[in-house]
């Protein structure tokens, strides 16, 4: 019986990994680095004024600054494509930029929002996070 479900587990596990490794690679939310940067800035700052109710001034100053933050980062993409470390760095600097010129835009109730809306991705990064850990410990479990 223990034989069973021990067969049973590796199966599911293998089918899980042999279904993923077959899934084309995706980047962030989906989107392939080719999206042109204008696109996806207004897709973002669509985005963001569902969640945070821009006005119509702070639509076209906030996609002015993801149009721009985009192009900076399709060019670091293109630069440092070869070199993840440098990547990471870059594109966190470039996100950490887009956030203060755009906080210093929003009102007291957006920033608040914005501030709600951050905390509950992080938690929602840091389960994903736990559960892809408790996976792999499954799977180490397994191969042992």
């Amino acid at each position: 019986m223990l034989m069973k479900k021990l067969f049973l587990a590796v199966v599911i596990v293998i089918g899980a990994i042999t279904t993923q490794a077959q899934e084309p690679p995706k980047h962030h939310k989906g989107q392939p680095h080719n999206v042109d940067p204008a696109t996806k800035a207004q897709k973002q700052t669509e985005r963001m004024s569902a969640k945070l109710n821009f006005t119509e001034d702070q639509k076209i100053k906030i996609n002015a600054i993801n149009l721009d933050k985009n192009k900076q980062m399709k060019d670091v993409h293109d630069k440092f494509k070869d070199n993840k470390d440098m990547l990471h760095k870059e594109r966190k600097r470039i996100n950490k930029e887009r956030a203060m010129e755009i906080k210093k835009l929003l009102t007291a109730e957006q920033l608040q929002k914005w501030e709600e809306l951050k905390k509950e991705k992080k938690a929602k990064k840091e389960a994903q996070k736990k559960s892809e850990d408790t996976e792999d410990e499954l799977i180490e479990i397994l191969n042992n």
